[in-house]
């Protein structure tokens, strides 16, 4: 049985093999490491800084932590990826052209026509997205740091006078007995000095009255002790847990003058409509048809393996084509030689041509000229000699008789 390949670790093999996919271009191998570097710190980041203090933030205020939870690493998430999403949706999507007059300043009637490149609806709205997933992140983090600075410092914008009340009620009820137990005391003490020497049963009784009163005074103060710790231990729980969960509301409205509750409902639809934004726009941006270049280096082509040479066959190369003649042309003297121009001078023009009349026999028809030599196709200016007119032939003859 033939074991099938597996065509995912054969890619990746062949690409991790070639030295080159990981130097890339002379120079590019710093500035890979530097972005794996950073690339590595982005994923810290997001998984032990960003989303636990997210996590913490929206957990402050939520009472279901887990949904909390699950809300604070969305949020996150999205917020990492939403911009690159809406880079490649803005690089594979082409803007709207919206035209624009503009002054050109050099009279009132000098306008011009310029177009304004705006982002079409998908990037437009990604945009406003990633702002706002932004924002939201911000706002989180801004809530749990100023909650976590309020919580440290002691100071609470929860409502504790119950507590405070408590502790002063416990306070003054032990100093109350405090005041009374001493009276109590200093009054048995002064009948006990004032009793005669001669009745020891009654100084005897004063006395021991005198002491169980005090061993209950000990009891009473006891408990009121107890009260007075137990007040103040709730007071300073109360004051180290009830700090305001959402400060960040109190803060912006203290900054813009409106109502607390106001800032925090508009925040809370805020909230919700970044929600609603990421079901709405997340297959939108998913899905936009735009391919990611990090990485591709700009000559891929020269940068890419090469690949084999391609076996072709040898063909029989095919026969040329005759060579086409040289077009004639009439009506054009041919050029004299040095031997016409010589017996030209020596004869003359009518000499020679009643030289060459009598030679030719006489015969009552006229004279046909002569039919033109062929050209050759050595020369492309040579063509056939002047063609003789039948009037200078008979005129020539008559002369001749």
């Amino acid at each position: 049985m033939i074991a099938s390949r597996n065509l995912w670790a054969e890619a990746f093999s062949n690409y991790w093999k070639d030295p080159r996919n990981l130097m890339g271009p002379p120079g590019a191998l710093i500035r890979r490491i530097m972005k794996a570097l950073w690339l590595a710190l982005s994923v810290y980041v997001l998984f032990y800084v960003a989303g636990p203090s997210q996590v913490a933030s929206w957990q402050l205020w939520m009472e279901d932590d887990a949904l909390a939870r699950d809300i604070a690493w969305a949020f996150t998430f999205a917020a990492a990826l939403c911009f690159a999403l809406v880079s490649y949706a803005a690089e594979g999507a082409p803007p709207i052209r919206v035209p624009v007059f503009l002054p050109t300043f050099e009279s009132w009637r000098g306008w011009r026509t310029a177009h304004l490149h705006l982002p079409n609806v998908r990037v437009f709205l990604g945009s406003l997205l990633a702002c706002a997933l932004f924002f939201m992140a911000l706002v989180g983090q801004w809530n749990y740091y100023l909650h976590d600075g309020l919580s440290t410092g002691g100071s609470s914008v929860a409502a504790i006078e119950g507590s405070n009340n408590r502790v002063a009620e416990a306070e003054a009820a032990l100093a109350a007995f405090e005041v009374r137990t001493a009276e109590a005391d200093a009054t048995v003490t002064a009948a006990i000095a004032a009793t005669s020497a001669g009745s020891p049963t009654g100084r005897s009784r004063l006395v021991t009255a005198q002491m169980e009163a005090a061993r209950v005074a000990n009891i009473e103060r006891a408990r009121l002790t107890a009260e007075l710790q137990t007040a103040r231990d709730a007071t300073v729980a109360v004051r180290s847990t009830s700090t305001d969960p959402r400060p960040v509301d109190g803060q912006v409205a203290a900054a813009t003058g409106l109502d607390r509750s106001l800032v925090a409902s508009l925040l809370d639809l805020l909230r919700s409509g970044v929600v609603e934004a990421l079901l709405v726009m997340g297959a939108g941006l998913g899905l936009s048809g735009s391919l990611s270049r990090v990485g591709v280096p700009k000559d891929e082509a020269s940068f890419a393996p090469a690949d084999p040479p391609e076996v072709v066959a040898e063909t029989a190369p095919a026969p040329e084509a005759p060579p086409e003649p040289a077009p004639r042309r009439r009506f054009v003297l041919p050029e004299a030689t040095a031997e016409d121009l010589a017996l030209a001078l020596v004869i003359g023009p009518l000499a020679a041509s009643s030289a060459a009349a009598s030679e030719s026999p006489a015969t009552d028809a006229p004279e046909t000229p002569e039919a033109p030599p062929a050209a050759s196709n050595d020369d492309e200016y040579s063509e056939p000699a002047t063609e003789v007119d039948p009037l200078m032939a008979a005129a020539l003859q008559d002369e001749a008789a």
